[in-house]
């Protein structure tokens, strides 16, 4: 806000977050009673007020934007790529990719991932998820590495054998780098969630491309199912099939391309809801038509994000709510 970036502001309290209306109005007040303070003391008494009532009203907007025992995914619109933020319910966060795009153009890391965390208050990812070394999902972690802190970061490990000399590599050098041998041997637990990678394990296959070699997680959250699906293809798609199961929020993998989606695969899973992450009018076509009606047949709610904006998703365990940035805009 113009407040939080004030000059007198930046001076006597730093760079602050975001700040809403009332916070805005608090610290508005505040400074002009300072500055028509007369004497130190009096200015000291307004200043501690003020501290105080930010400080209180700061732990108030964390805690809303952060309730605990939720899950929360927000599945971004960054163009023709892949990101979303997973608000896991014990209060730590994920990030699975972030967007970009494999000409250059904006960076979906500085335009959308950095200041969507800004405004929620969020100065670390404890997990960084690399699907798999394409720009399109790993442009907007530039900015990110930069920006936040990171705890660790899972990959598939592609980008140090297949691309060693490669930006994704660059990005993972002198990180905590978890890969598929380890990642493989059972799963995680962040509160009441339980994160699972399905695939590729034990291992990639360097005989298969990188879409094929996608990362797979499954968030399991009461009775819901999420499952992130990178790029897979034919054979990352019949990789997973043995062991799939229902899951209740499907991310559609390769942005809805004809080479995914296979209609047995969505007939295993039974998604309640699929969202595609596709650019608005992209040179790609996707969601390719022929994929667009399988879904539009077997997936009660369908949404993507060059139509629908940003599709976040809230899971308490027994209820799931969907909303999206355009029907909000409305």
């Amino acid at each position: 806000t113009m407040v939080a970036t004030a000059p007198i502001v930046v001076w006597l309290f730093g760079d602050l977050p975001p700040l809403d209306l009332a916070q805005g109005v608090a610290l508005t007040i505040g400074c002009v009673l300072l500055l028509a303070c007369s004497t130190w003391t009096r200015r000291l008494v307004v200043c501690a007020a003020l501290c105080l009532t930010l400080g209180g009203a700061e732990l108030h907007l964390r805690h809303r934007e952060r309730p605990e025992g939720i899950l929360r995914v927000t599945y971004l619109d960054v163009g023709q790529g892949d990101g979303a933020l997973v608000d896991l319910p014990d209060g730590r966060l994920m990030v699975v990719d972030a967007g970009g795009a494999a000409g250059g153009g904006p960076d979906p890391g500085a335009r959308v991932l950095v200041p969507l965390l800004r405004a929620r208050r969020r100065s670390r990812v404890d997990v960084l998820v690399l699907s798999h070394p394409h720009p399109d999902h790993y442009g907007g972690m530039h900015a990110l590495l930069e920006e936040v802190e990171i705890g660790e970061i899972w990959d598939s490990g592609q980008a140090d054998v297949e691309q060693p000399e490669g930006a994704a590599a660059g990005l993972l050098a002198g990180r905590r780098v978890r890969h598929p041998p380890e990642l493989c041997q059972g799963p995680r637990a962040f509160g009441r969630a339980v994160v699972r990678v399905r695939w590729p394990c034990p291992d990639f296959d360097a005989g298969w491309g990188p879409n094929d070699n996608s990362l797979v997680l499954e968030i399991a959250h009461g009775e819901h199912r999420f499952l992130f699906t990178g790029d897979i293809e034919a054979h990352g798609e019949a990789g997973v099939l043995p062991e799939a199961r229902p899951v209740d929020v499907l991310k559609v993998a390769h942005h809805g391309s004809r080479t995914s989606s296979d209609e047995a695969l969505l007939r295993r899973l039974r998604p309640r809801v699929a969202v595609v992450s596709a650019g608005r009018q992209n040179r790609f076509g996707h969601p390719h038509p022929e994929v667009w009606e399988r879904l539009t047949r077997l997936v009660p709610r369908v949404f993507r994000t060059d139509r629908d904006g940003g599709v976040t998703v809230v899971s308490d365990g027994r209820t799931l709510e969907v909303s999206t940035a355009r029907a909000l805009d409305r």
